[in-house]
């Protein structure tokens, strides 16, 4: 029995018009893609007009509107934003001043998010080639884009950084607006990078209270943050800073990145200078992603530290959990110490994930320290939890240490995490040595669970599993699931397989799972394994899906076959329905 291959010729004329919308009135375009990675949807709706246009150099002749367009929607249906992103960056180069014209006046074209990824790249070209006309758009485009436009925003940035010159110019050009605001933003928040005292007496000629002065403000703020973040508390910033939360909130995410690209620094000055326990800890809390270890340890010395004299921090501080992670590593007594500063919902938690960090790193003093405990319950959840870090990260060891203990219910229970840990390797002769060991009803759990991981990846070890134990009806489903995916992935091997399994209930599932994976391949073949299955209730179902499948792409053969085999015509209707 071979799987039914349907392989489809569509010219490409088809393709075309498919995918366009309409046929172009050029030859068939090369996007660069696939057409099986391609939908309607992902190109604009102007993209199959007019045919692509590739290597023009600015020198010839100007590109057409229709012509503009189309370059870029070459660009826009990249198979990555990297990738788009340097297309459109190729296409515009290759455009004249002209032809970025056009573009410009005709941006509407584009979606919102298309706009974000090209304007911002194309306004630089332009720059570059006939700055007047760039500034005259930007002047245009401060008045005409709604407040707070990230595309209006992230264009006027590469705008300034393609010329400062440009972005000073452009300044005495706008009127007072949202846009002029922005600008200022932009131009004082780069030039505090290297002159802060010059970007603030700029920022102070502003009219106080205007929303420039509040934009300047905050540039200077944002660039203070990240490279003086000793400056944000001079007078003139501490008065800004303390006067928005808005701004707060930004300036501390800041402060929380460049703490986090720069190094600690005197981060435990700052944090005395924030205004409350949730900026504190909302520094902190930015900071402790991205920075070394060294830091890291820094920020959790901080935070326990400054738990004692302001408990409200563990209100907002969200990371103890990968602080305790490095402290439990070093020393887990220390760790669980300090687990009884945090909050008390979430303490439980976080004593057991230092316990298995521990173990992770140190199992054999960790595993002292659970059979330390006095009280038996805690010893045995102390000694659950030390077994699993341990077992997760040095199996062997951990289950060399196992084997030396006496036979009791722990010991059963530690085993069953032995046995996942040990598949979860890849040891499967060794975990199914130890399955052994168990009483019946554990060995069923677990190798049910095993084989329900493994079918998919790994269906004829997910049999071996299955095969160590006595079968019972409660997992006949597992059986089901292994011969499915089998199935999928060979159905003579599986057909073999399931040939073996002893008649019942077990075998039932697995041959009506098994004729439902084979149905789309062959039908005959799968309606003549599901018309075997002994179980009455289960044999109608494995029949029904095999004929509902054939049916929906063979109405006539399926009738024919449902005839041939003698159901009556009530019962290919109920079937049909």
């Amino acid at each position: 029995m071979k799987p039914l291959v349907l392989i489809f010729a569509i010219p490409a004329v088809a393709v075309a018009s498919f995918f366009g919308g309409r046929r172009a009135s050029g030859p068939v375009v090369d996007i660069g893609l696939s057409a099986a990675n391609r939908s309607a949807s992902s190109l604009p709706q102007w993209a199959s007009s007019g045919a692509h246009l590739q290597g023009v150099s600015r020198n010839e002749a100007p590109f057409s509107e229709a012509q503009v367009f189309e370059s870029i929607a070459h660009a826009l249906v990249a198979p990555s934003a990297a990738e788009a992103s340097m297309r459109i960056d190729r296409a515009v180069r290759a455009m004249d001043s002209g032809s970025l014209q056009r573009l410009f006046d005709r941006y509407d074209r584009f979606s919102s998010n298309e706009q974000l990824r090209v304007l911002p790249i194309a306004i630089s070209r332009w720059v570059e080639l006939d700055e007047p006309a760039a500034t005259a758009w930007m002047v245009r485009a401060a008045v005409t884009f709604r407040k707070n436009s990230t595309t209006f925003d992230e264009t006027m940035r590469r705008y300034t950084e393609s010329s400062s010159a440009a972005a000073e110019r452009l300044l005495g050009l706008l009127e007072s607006s949202e846009g002029k605001a922005v600008l200022y933003r932009l131009t004082l928040e780069k030039r505090a990078m290297r002159d802060v005292v010059g970007a603030m007496a700029v920022m102070e000629s502003l009219p106080e209270g205007s929303v420039e002065r509040d934009e300047a403000a905050r540039g200077i703020l944002q660039t203070c943050a990240i490279y003086h973040p000793e400056r944000v508390f001079s007078d003139f910033a501490k008065a800004e800073y303390r006067k928005n939360p808005r701004l707060r909130s930004e300036v501390i995410s800041r402060m929380a990145a460049g703490y986090a690209k720069n190094g600690f620094g005197n981060m435990d000055e700052i944090l005395g200078k924030l205004d409350s326990a949730q900026e504190r800890a909302a520094l902190l809390n930015g900071t402790v992603y991205g920075i070394g270890v060294a830091s890291l340890e820094r920020i959790g010395e901080y935070y326990f530290r400054q738990l004692k004299v302001e408990p409200e921090l563990a209100t907002y501080f969200l990371h103890y959990d990968i602080i305790l992670e490095r402290i439990a590593k070093k020393n887990g007594i220390e760790a669980l110490r300090l687990c009884a500063t945090i909050p008390v919902a979430n303490r439980k938690a976080s004593q057991l994930a230092a316990i298995h960090h521990w173990a992770s790193a140190q199992p054999e003093i960790a595993m002292k320290w659970a059979e330390g405990q006095t009280e038996p319950r805690e010893q045995q959840a102390a000694t659950r939890t030390v077994f699993g870090g341990w077992a997760a990260n040095a199996t062997e060891s951990a289950v060399a240490w196992l084997e030396k203990q006496p036979d009791s219910k722990l010991k059963t229970e530690l085993a069953e995490v032995a046995v996942r840990e040990l598949a979860k390797q890849g040891s499967h002769d060794k975990a199914l040595d130890w399955i052994e060991k168990l009483a019946p009803p554990e060995q069923r759990m677990l190798a049910s669970d095993v084989a329900n991981l493994l079918a998919q990846s790994d269906p004829k070890t997910a049999a071996r599993w299955l095969a160590r134990i006595e079968p019972d009806d409660d997992i006949a489903h597992t059986f089901g699931h292994v011969a499915e995916c089998w199935a999928e992935k060979d159905y003579q091997g599986a057909a073999k397989w399931v040939a073996t399994l002893p008649a019942g209930i077990i075998k039932d599932s697995a041959v009506g799972r098994f004729a439902a994976a084979v149905a789309a391949h062959d039908p005959v073949v799968a309606a003549e394994w599901a018309m075997t299955v002994q179980d009455a209730d289960l044999r109608t179902r494995a029949v029904s899906a095999v004929y509902f499948d054939w049916a929906k792409r063979d109405r006539v053969s399926a009738i024919r076959w449902a005839k041939s085999v003698g159901l009556a015509d009530d019962k290919i209707k109920k079937l049909t329905r």
